[in-house]
This record gives C-alpha cells, structure tokens and sequence, in this order.
C-alpha cells in the first residue's frame, strides 16, 4: 500500500473520531441544560404550589377566626355582659367561643384599644400595629393581619361589637407556630421557616421545619447578603432569604447580573430589585464580583468599619 494512501486513511479515520467526540461532547452539554432546565422548571413548579397552598391556607383560617368573630361579636348575652360590664362573663364568652375554634388569643377591648378581657387570662398584651388594624376595621367593617404579640406572632381578626353602634372590638388570633410550619409542609412537601422581622432588630425565626442548626446558618446567611449589599451601597430592607433593593436603574441591573448567570426578581413600580441567597460559596463568589462590575466600585468604608461578612453558609435544600 502506498505511503500517501495510508496517510489519507488516518486522516480520514482522525477526523471522523473528532467529528465524533464533538458530537458526542455537545450531546452531553445539551441533555446537561435540558437536564438543569426541568430540574429549575420542577423546583419554581413546586415554590409555586407552596406558594398557592400557603395562601390557601391563611386565608382558611382568616375566614374561620371572621366567622367566630362575628359570631361572638353578635352573641345577645355577650354584648349585655359587655355594657353592663360583668367580665366574669365576658371572660367565659371569651373562652367558649376560642375552645371551639382552638383559637390562640380572644382579646375584647375598647373603642380607645384599652383591653377589657382576654383569655388565656395575661397580663399587660402589647400588640404591635393594633391601631391600624382597627382603624382598618372601623373603615371596612373587620380587618385582618399578621402582628407580633407578647414574643409570639398571631394572624388577627378585628371585627366591632355593635350595640347598635361599635362600643368594643372583638380580636381573635391564631398563632403562627410550628404547628402551621408543619402542616404547610404536610400539604407542600416543602420545608417551611416563617421568620419575623421587626423594623429596626435582627430578624428571627418563629416557626421552621428545620433543625436548629440550618435555622441559625439560615439567619447568618441573611446577615451575610446584607452587609454584602450594604459594602456596595445598596440600601436592602426583607427578611433573611431575600432582600429588597429599589434602584432607579433596577431593569438595567437586572439585565447585567442576569449575563453574569445571577437571577434576581424585578420590580417596576417602583423600580427595584430582590436578591436571594446564593445556593454555596461558589454562588457567593460570583456575588461579591458582579456586584462591583454591574454598579461601579464600591463606596469607601470607614477605616474603623468591620465590613467582613459572616462565613456561616446556607445548608442545601433537602428533597421531600
């Protein structure tokens, strides 16, 4: 056989096994992103039946504390005990009525917010944000909201006692608790935190599905992302597992962390944008250096500032 002959064989044969392996290269790389893609398509699916379910159940339990509510509000020996001031009986009303209902707080007071009774029986109940509940109340008839109470955060019903105009409010609550935590993540097969952030304290966790140790790597992790944000002078405000940054030029940020592979949520009115927390310290990396090449270097600190993020990383989702 010729030598040109056989030179042209293994060029022939060298160029089908490259065609080859690059076929087979780019295979892998696209069943990779197929993969990746319906492996983020099935995560938002689920969020978002959790999201759906969560709803669903807040506002179950918004119509069930409304509907005791007014039962109570309307009850005639209740509202005879009221204006004739017997709390014995107001207070057994009371606890009659949040029996039933397996209510957590039944709490009557005055049109002044001053409390007449309560059950449980407790002493001073300060109740953040009342005034604008029954203030909203009074406009539209009841109200309801989530306020923190005593240490606790209980989902409140405001409704008027009438007699034939308002002479008290009636307020029940169920508490946010880790028996909600559990039976959301009963009906979602989602683990569930539900955090409180009070305006000008560190946030803390009120009920979670998780242990102990992933609910503190969770808050440190939320602490990390804000001072992250704040190094570069961003004003962020929300809760650990995101925070809110409005910015005038919010779309195009959104824009550029997007080509830097960092997905954020945007807001148009008003402008702003919401980061969450990076999955590993890979994701943190990527962070800290698109920050500055998306808004421009960084404001200088003051010398005596210590501006070094907590290391505590956020444990990786468990699968139901």
């Amino acid at each position: 056989m010729r030598p040109g002959f056989r030179r042209l064989q293994w060029r022939i044969a060298a160029w089908t096994a490259l065609i080859l392996l690059s076929v087979q290269i780019g295979g892998l790389f696209l069943f990779e992103q197929i993969g990746r893609g319906s492996a983020l398509q099935e995560v938002r699916s689920r969020l978002e039946t959790g999201d759906r379910v969560f709803a669903r159940v807040l506002e179950q339990r918004s119509d069930q504390l409304a509907q005791a509510a007014r039962v109570l509000a309307a009850d005639y020996g209740f509202r005879a005990a009221l204006l004739s001031s017997d709390r014995p009986t107001i207070a057994s009303a009371l606890e009659n009525h949040g029996s039933r209902i397996g209510a957590s707080l039944m709490l009557l007071v005055g049109l002044d917010a001053a409390p007449i009774a309560a059950h449980p029986p407790r002493g001073e109940l300060e109740i953040s944000g009342l005034g604008a509940l029954i203030d909203e109340a009074r406009a539209q008839g009841s109200a309801t909201g989530f306020r923190a109470a005593g240490g606790s955060v209980y989902q409140l019903v405001v409704v008027p006692v009438m007699a034939p105009v308002p002479v008290a409010w009636v307020l029940l609550g169920f508490a946010v608790d880790e028996v909600l935590a559990r039976d959301l993540q009963r009906l979602t097969g989602l683990d569930v935190s539900l955090l409180l952030q009070p305006p000008s304290a560190p946030a803390r966790i009120v009920a979670s599905t998780l242990p102990t140790a992933p609910q503190a790597a969770l808050l440190a992790a939320g602490a990390r992302l804000h001072a992250l944000l704040a190094a570069h002078g961003l004003q962020a405000r929300g809760p650990a597992l995101f925070k809110h940054v409005e910015h005038p030029d919010a779309a195009r940020l959104h824009d550029a962390f997007a080509r830097r592979a960092i997905l954020l949520r945007a807001f148009e009115h008003p402008p702003a944008l919401r980061f969450g927390l990076p999955a590993d310290e890979a994701g943190w990396a990527r962070l800290a250096e698109a920050l500055p090449a998306c808004l421009g270097p960084a404001p200088a600190a003051p010398a005596d500032a210590d501006m070094r993020p907590t290391s505590a990383p956020i444990p990786a989702p468990r699968r139901p």
